[in-house]
């Protein structure tokens, strides 16, 4: 697939998974329409834990490079937002088999993240209590 062809695939999937997540009661945007470069969707508002996550609409798993990406795209926004707290670094990627085109196969789109993050996500959502 060409470049933009590439992109658009990767845009429509952002798309598909922040209207999934905001169907779900998860407050959240997609950072490329405000102008923010560097990550795909951020949750917001009074949404916890607060995390961010990189969407790959991809066949071939790269966790490898994906994470350390959003684990960069973490600290980069924390320096652009000012936030006190990091967010948690997380990728959304695509399934195989499971069509993101459908409510039923969004659900099923895998969520990948360090130990560490969900450590740290455990320990946030345990704040809120």
């Amino acid at each position: 697939m060409s470049g933009a062809g590439s992109r658009n695939k990767g845009l429509e999937y952002e798309r598909r998974m922040e209207d999934f997540l905001n169907s779900r009661g998860v407050d959240v945007h997609r950072t490329a329409p405000s102008g923010y470069e560097g990550t795909d969707i951020i949750s917001r508002g009074d949404t916890r834990p607060r995390f961010i996550a990189d969407c790959k609409n991809q066949n071939s798993l790269r966790l490898g490079l994906w994470i350390p990406q959003v684990e960069k795209d973490v600290t980069l926004w924390q320096e652009f937002s000012g936030e006190p707290e990091p967010r948690i670094p997380l990728v959304i990627h695509k399934r195989a088999r499971h069509n993101h085109t459908t409510l039923e196969g969004q659900a099923g789109q895998w969520v990948t993240m360090t130990a560490g993050a969900f450590a740290d996500l455990i320990n946030q959502a345990r704040l809120q209590e």
